[in-house]
């Protein structure tokens, strides 16, 4: 018998399940260091205002496969939006996967467009319509 042919007479009881590996997540602090701005290229003040504004939508409903927190994707995205890194480099240094980063960049840009677009890009007026 192949090894093939014997992964479909496993009982369930033989069936070894690998546990989950969860990598160690890094928590940066947030703070008006110019480490901090220089690594996310916002102060505390504006990381704070930023969170209140998005923070809502990006709060998962369960602790379902250790989600991240609001604030450490609002921290991963500025981070790789501020300093143009790749997405392995980035999530090496928040402890993640780097398919976590680019799903986390996507959702917090998204939630930022909704709902602080508006508020904070202002169009210039044409002249020659006044």
């Amino acid at each position: 018998m192949t090894r093939f042919e014997r992964l479909f007479e496993l009982d369930e009881e033989e069936v070894l399940y690998l546990p989950r590996v969860f990598k160690e997540r890094i928590n940066f602090e947030i703070s008006d260091h110019p480490a901090t701005i220089e690594t996310f290229r916002l102060s505390k003040t504006r990381i704070e205002h930023v969170l209140s504004i998005v923070g809502h939508q990006l709060q998962y409903d369960s602790a379902r496969n250790n989600a991240l927190s609001p604030l450490q994707q609002v921290l991963s995205t500025l981070h790789w939006l501020g300093n143009g890194g790749q997405y392995h480099g980035i999530a090496h240094m928040h402890g993640v996967c780097k398919s976590t980063i680019c799903r986390v960049v996507n959702r917090v840009v998204d939630s930022i467009v909704d709902c602080m677009l508006n508020d904070a890009v202002y169009w210039p007026v044409d002249c020659a319509t006044q």
